[in-house]
């Protein structure tokens, strides 16, 4: 379950925060390096001091989220502690033991514009609430087995403000209402009630890939 206290990072600060000074590289000592194979999602590898990062991307898909509590739905009959929603595309980046979610509209490489995820749990710079799970270390074995955690955990009412324009108060409201069934032929999300991101793709790839770092 997801358990957090409201945190996030000052925007003068950077969005990873390397905790010791690194000054052995691949590069001088020679090592070589195998990521393994990669999952189809991956569209960029790296590794730093920190260890692996890898970024992701998901194009539009239908999502499961089980919650920790009920919430009503219009039409049925008793609150629901499960909702099947059309999710716009997702970007998933692992580094070390964090992990961070934004969405997107269009996928431009580079130039694509961020959105906060519609999802609770998620803080407003796109790092994750695991709570009192504990994601794997990122690496290319491990990164699709810490977004299936994320997913397959129960979510709740943390971090649910202020990623909806027309529900500011909690995204789940509008959740319920794109609930639909597996027989619905619901295929969109409302994409123009999305809030834009303060990061932007270049910064959040300069700040994973210092001068220390070798891209893959």
């Amino acid at each position: 379950p997801f358990l957090c206290e409201p945190w996030s990072i000052p925007r003068q600060e950077p969005l990873i925060q390397n905790s010791t000074d690194f000054s052995i590289t691949p590069a001088f000592t020679r090592q070589h390096t195998d990521s393994g194979w990669l999952s189809p999602h991956t569209i960029r590898y790296g590794e730093s001091e920190r260890g692996p990062w890898l970024l992701q991307r998901f194009e539009p898909a239908r999502y499961r989220i089980t919650l920790e509590d009920a919430i009503p739905v219009h039409g049925q009959e008793t609150p629901l502690r499960s909702l099947q929603v059309w999710l716009p595309g997702m970007v998933f980046l692992g580094s070390h033991k964090d992990y961070y979610l934004w969405t997107y509209r269009t996928w431009k490489g580079v130039k694509t514009t961020l959105y906060h995820a519609p999802i609770p749990n998620v803080h407003p710079n796109g790092h994750i609430c695991f709570g009192q799970n504990r994601p794997p270390i990122a690496a290319a074995v491990t990164i699709d087995k810490a977004w299936n955690l994320f997913w397959q955990s129960p979510f709740n009412h943390d971090l649910a403000s202020d990623k909806s324009r027309q529900c500011p108060a909690s995204i789940l409201t509008l959740l319920a209402t794109l609930h639909r069934i597996e027989a619905d032929p619901l295929d969109t999300y409302p994409d123009d009630d999305l809030k834009r991101s303060p990061l932007t793709m270049p910064q959040i790839i300069r700040q994973l890939t210092p001068r220390t770092t070798t891209e893959h």
